[in-house]
């Protein structure tokens, strides 16, 4: 195998083990990219909308 091969079996294998692809994220009853956007407006700063 081709590094980049090697480096998407292993990506596939981790986040198998992980969990990650699962329908419930650390058992939070959603999904990783649910999980993510969430965290991810929770960091950004409060719009000031409507001005």
């Amino acid at each position: 195998m081709d590094d980049l091969a090697v480096l998407r079996h292993f990506n596939r294998i981790y986040t198998q083990r992980v969990g990650v692809l699962e329908d419930s994220f650390l058992g939070m009853g959603r999904p990783l990219s649910v999980s993510r956007l969430l965290y991810e407006m929770g960091l950004s700063t409060p719009s000031r909308w409507p001005p």
